[in-house]
């Protein structure tokens, strides 16, 4: 049974970078529910397994409708509390234009990327408690992407949201966003990969410490909503970053 002293966190998209952050909080004394569509993560499997009570993955499609709603409910009923913290990191990657792009593939980015901050923004105001909730953008989204139509158009509106979900959930809920640049290189050969980091404005891709760090300051911070942080090199800066 978890403990009712912890503060709990749900974190979606827990790939490398998710998988880092989890371990992070379980340091920090936190409970931790996290969510996965395809395939568990195999090394959060065997943390779950041997600390039970502190940490849950649960196998969930947020494209779906309802499936938001339906997680927080898996994650409320197993902690017997309600989150203090999420981190919606899940996203899907289309490549596509509009002379190709499909409604299917269009709705189901907005419904994964950003229809859940809603819901759950409205489920942390009404527990009536300090919270807060973290998009997880991408610097390519400040500008149009042709060739990622239907990906752009998803972080672009969960973008949009961060602002108006930090004022309307106030003083309650913090809501902001880390928009990332290229932070982790691609599992598979890239060859583009160096071209796009020489590219970027500072010339270097930003270390993942600095991420870790920009994420845990919006955690902690009390007095930050609203804000979209740019971990990038500056790709934001430019029209697009690839």
């Amino acid at each position: 049974m978890p403990k009712q002293n912890e503060p709990l966190a749900l974190l979606t998209g827990v790939t490398r970078l998710g998988a880092r952050w989890v371990k992070q909080l379980l340091q920090e004394g936190w409970q931790v529910a996290y969510c996965w569509h395809r395939a568990p993560p195999p090394e959060l499997q065997l943390e779950a397994k041997t600390q039970p009570e502190h940490l849950k993955g649960f196998s969930c499609d947020l494209a779906q409708p309802g499936s938001a709603l339906k997680l927080w409910t898996q994650v409320t009923v197993w902690a017997e509390k309600s989150p203090r913290l999420v981190v919606h990191a899940a996203s899907v990657w289309h490549k596509d234009a509009l002379s190709d792009v499909t409604e299917d593939a269009w709705f189901n980015s907005v419904r994964l990327q950003a229809w859940p901050l809603i819901p759950w923004t409205k489920q942390l105001v009404a527990a009536g408690v300090p919270a807060s909730l973290i998009a997880i953008l991408d610097s390519r989204t400040a500008s149009s992407t042709p060739a990622e139509f239907s990906y752009g158009w998803g972080k672009r509106l969960a973008s949009g949201l961060v602002t108006d979900l930090a004022r309307q959930a106030a003083p309650l809920v913090r809501v902001n966003g880390l928009a990332l640049g290229p932070v982790y290189p691609p599992e598979a050969d890239e060859p583009r990969w160096d071209t796009w980091v020489k590219a970027l404005p500072l010339r270097q891709q930003p270390p993942l410490s600095e991420v870790d760090q920009a994420l845990f300051f919006l955690l902690h911070s009390t007095s930050v909503t609203g804000q979209i942080f740019h971990i990038d090199g500056g790709a934001h800066l430019s029209r697009g970053s690839n």
